[in-house]
């Protein structure tokens, strides 16, 4: 097409144009006219009737209106949704296809792109023309959208195109190129599948497969095909030598088959790539066909010196040998989807929304296996039968917290287990088809928004969402809400709107706020709370209900008690949820009173007070990182100290380790305290200790049972940060303490270990921590910057005109102002730590084990 180039001022000369506030889908009320004026590239005023009127650039070879703009025409969310854009463009070019491309129909362009712009405010859509199934070079027709008004229409369409038959036609043949891989393991079926997207060679001629295997050549007789492993979506690498190599012979219409079954190595590498290249398009085609790490070449690393595993970077994916125990897991269908499951899960969490758990990654890459092969047990033929390595659908659902045992692949099985559960459930109400379809949405809506297995149900409501209101329920949320229940993980906490419990001081109270929708919730039936004084008997009261709140409070106690309480709430269901929730240390503490500080470590900085040691030493002062069963923030500033923070959260198998203070001063106090913060994840003390000593006298150590409890022990897993009093008056005499902190494993689970903050050597005191800085703190009535009687604010914060005794009540010694409840303040810091924590970084090179 023959274009000249025509000056800017005079191309681009505003013209009034009209609109009647048409939106693009109405047709218009009369077919285009035009009035051309002279010259190489014309510019002229088309008007549809009294619907719309344009100025346009029309090329004077072609008379085809170049380009098109005016006050626009509405388009309602063209700009942020694609689909709405197509359909908008689609029908304005079918309504004015004789002005854009005369001779053509809008049959004829397909289209090329539909994309935002760099500002984001505005979106292009392009479709490419083409004639009797032939691409036309050079034409194509654009349109242009902002503030969802189409302002813009370009084309340089060529108008009645024919299409000559050359005198020499070439003749093309094609056929499949098929891979014989095991459909799930070796030891069961075998099938010829398609070799998608690989890069074969035709005679020595570079031939890309189609997904399903399709290859073309020039010519119509059959041709030779040296097969490949490496294309552009998946490439092999052979870790145990150089890749499999073979030559087949492939006639026009017909199909040939890549067999290398007798070889471990060489099979391997085949079903290695058959296998991601299914997972990548199912990712591709079903799960985000916008990631862009989908369009890159996934790198599969087979045949690895080692056994019985496989593994992912986050990125690439990384495949082991057969042995006496396991097969080679480059041959498992299952093991392959599931640790691309783990990279997929890497790129596709959405950046300060979600964040990477590794049993959330677990369990979720479990489902994503079940979703391409329709069955729970998922790892079919690891140990070289048809067992399954793990089944998400397992006689006893497993629960959340109860079944939570800190090693990632066990606890994914909540979550696996959960999501199977929600398939069953949607399938039996939608119907095969949609049920899964709206698993398979919900199932990545989780795994690009959940931060943990526990927010997992939230994402899910997102996901199932129709109207953008979470407050009237959504399409499926009964289902949901019976499912997820069912594993612990929408509780009466959740789906009745139960809140932790806050302590004010001795009152307690606990807010219920049933959510509102279809979908009916079990209601509060008694919140009770059990209290006792440290080492005393044990009282239970039933907190008031009132108008969506429960409310009781302790009796109070004098100054250097110790109160220990928890709050069990029952549902008229039967259920109940119960804080604290550990039932290795059923109990909150706090300590009646002020404090001082003797010494006080809060980890902000590394100091020379303590001292490491013992085998596998790995305690480091640092930010927490949520890793393991560790918390995901400090209980106070940014740092704490504790058991490998940063690696992969738990502590070392067969290690005794310990953390050790200097001598701290009582400086002659005879009523001295140990006032600490623990987060502790340990196994049944019959396998794991931890322990706590004090001039090394052990004086706290975590529940043992009595006999080898094998899968039934009494894990110590604190969720919380859990405040802990010690009475230092026995070691008064000595005039000093050194405080130790050691942790002692066997070969088998591990777990989060010791993490502390907030470590404090306190003494009673007659007034808050901070009174007298001239700032009102929570623990005080008044506080007027000094610590002087007479003046209507006394030397202990209190309020000297009205007599109201103070607030004698901190659970956090010299190193906290609240008067909040131990547990409660700890949840809310769960809470913020799901919000605030920082994600590990992308592609760390950590690996994500099968």
């Amino acid at each position: 097409m023959r274009m000249r180039t025509l000056g800017i001022a005079a191309a681009l000369s505003a013209v009034s144009i009209h609109d009647s506030g048409a939106v693009i889908g109405q047709k218009s009320a009369d077919a285009p006219t035009v009035s051309a004026d002279r010259g190489p590239r014309a510019r002229r005023t088309i008007g549809w009737g009294n619907v719309h009127q344009m100025t346009a650039m029309i090329d004077r070879d072609t008379g085809v209106p170049l380009r098109m703009w005016g006050h626009g025409v509405a388009a309602p969310g063209a700009v942020t949704d694609a689909a709405i854009a197509e359909a908008a463009a689609r029908t304005f070019l079918a309504q004015h296809i004789a002005t854009l491309a005369p001779g053509s129909s809008s049959a004829d362009f397909e289209l090329v792109s539909n994309r935002l712009g760099g500002a984001g405010d505005t979106r292009s859509v392009g479709f490419a023309q083409r004639a009797h199934g032939l691409r036309v070079l050079g034409g194509s027709i654009g349109f242009t959208f902002k503030r969802d008004r189409l302002i813009m229409v370009g084309s340089t369409a060529l108008p009645h195109v024919s299409v000559a038959a050359p005198a020499n036609r070439l003749h093309f043949g094609s056929g499949k190129v098929m891979f014989d891989v095991p459909d799930r393991y070796p030891g069961a079926m075998r099938m010829a599948k398609p070799a998608p997207f690989a890069n074969h060679s035709i005679g020595g001629t570079a031939a890309t497969s189609t997904f399903d295997g399709t290859v073309t050549w020039a010519g119509t007789g059959s041709a030779t095909v040296a097969p490949a492993l490496r294309g552009p979506f998946v490439a092999i690498s052979n870790a145990g030598g150089s890749l499999a190599t073979g030559s087949l012979t492939l006639a026009a219409g017909g199909s040939t088959t890549w067999s290398m079954a007798t070889s471990e190595t060489a099979d391997a590498q085949l079903a290695a790539f058959v296998h991601a290249g299914i997972v990548k398009q199912f990712a591709k085609t079903r799960l985000d066909p916008n990631l862009p790490w989908l369009d890159a070449t996934l790198s599969v690393s087979v045949n690895e010196g080692s056994t019985c595993n496989a593994y992912s970077t986050g990125d690439d994916i990384h495949f082991y040998r057969k042995s006496s125990q396991c097969e080679n897991t480059a041959r498992l269908a299952d093991v392959v989807y599931h640790e691309f499951g783990h990279s997929l899960h890497n790129h596709a969490i959405i950046e300060g929304v979600g964040s990477w758990d590794g049993a959330l990654s677990e369990g979720m890459s479990d489902m994503l296996s079940a979703l391409l092969t329709n069955d729970a047990g998922m790892g079919r033929g690891f140990f070289l039968s048809n067992a399954p390595m793990r089944n998400l659908d397992p006689a006893q659902d497993k629960r959340w917290p109860e079944d939570t045992t800190g090693q990632v692949h066990n606890d994914g099985e909540i979550i696996g287990g959960t999501m199977w559960d929600v398939k069953k459930a949607l399938e039996a109400k939608l119907g095969a088809e949609a049920g899964h379809a709206k698993t398979v949405e919900i199932f990545y809506g989780i795994l690009q928004r959940a931060s943990d297995i526990p927010s997992s149900y939230a994402e899910a409501l997102v996901s199932d969402d129709d109207d953008g209101d979470l407050a009237n329920g959504t399409p499926n949320q009964c289902e949901l809400n019976t499912v997820f229940k069912a594993h612990g993980l929408a509780d009466g906490v959740v789906t009745a709107g139960i809140n932790a419990p806050v302590r004010d001081q001795f009152a307690i109270t606990l807010d219920v706020t049933p959510p509102s929708g279809d979908c009916p919730s079990p209601a509060v039936a008694k919140a009770e709370v059990e209290w006792r004084l440290r080492g005393g008997d044990t009282t239970k009261f039933d907190l008031a209900a009132g108008a969506n709140v429960f409310e009781g409070s302790i009796p109070e106690q004098p100054s250097g008690s110790v109160i220990q309480y928890r709050v069990t709430v029952t549902l008229e269901n039967g259920s109940s949820v119960s804080y604290p929730n550990n039932p290795a240390d059923e109990y909150y503490e706090f300590y009646v009173g002020y404090t001082a500080p003797l010494w006080c470590a809060d980890f902000e900085q590394r100091s020379s007070d303590w001292t490491t040691g013992g085998t596998g030493d790995d305690w480091e002062v640092g930010e927490p990182l949520g890793l393991a069963s560790d918390p995901k923030l400090a209980f106070g500033g940014t740092r704490v100290f504790g058991t490998d923070l940063s690696k992969d959260g738990a502590y070392a198998k067969q290690s005794s380790t310990f953390a050790e203070t200097i001598d701290i001063d009582l400086e002659g106090r005879t009523d001295a305290r140990l006032h600490l913060r623990r987060w502790l994840g340990v196994e049944d003390g019959f396998y794991d200790n931890a322990r706590i000593l004090i001039n090394g006298e052990e004086v706290w150590s975590n529940r043992a049972s009595a006999t080898e409890p094998q899968s039934n022990g009494t894990n110590h897993i604190d969720r919380e940060w859990r405040f802990v009093d010690f009475d230092l008056a026995p070691y008064a005499a000595a005039g000093k303490v050194k405080l130790r902190f050691e942790i002692e494993t066997d070969e088998g689970l591990q777990m989060g270990g010791w993490t502390l903050d907030d470590v404090c050597v306190v003494y009673p005191s007659v007034r808050p921590p901070n009174c007298g800085n001239g700032e009102l703190d929570a623990d005080e009535v008044c506080d007027d910057g000094n610590l002087e009687d007479g003046d209507g604010c006394s030397t202990s914060c209190d309020d000297e005109n009205d007599g109201e005794t103070p607030n004698t009540d901190a659970d956090g010694g010299c190193c906290s102002s609240t008067t909040g409840a131990p547990g409660a303040l700890a949840l809310g810091t769960l809470v913020l730590g799901i919000v605030l924590s920082r994600r590990r970084s992308r592609g760390s090179g950590r690996r994500r084990r099968v």
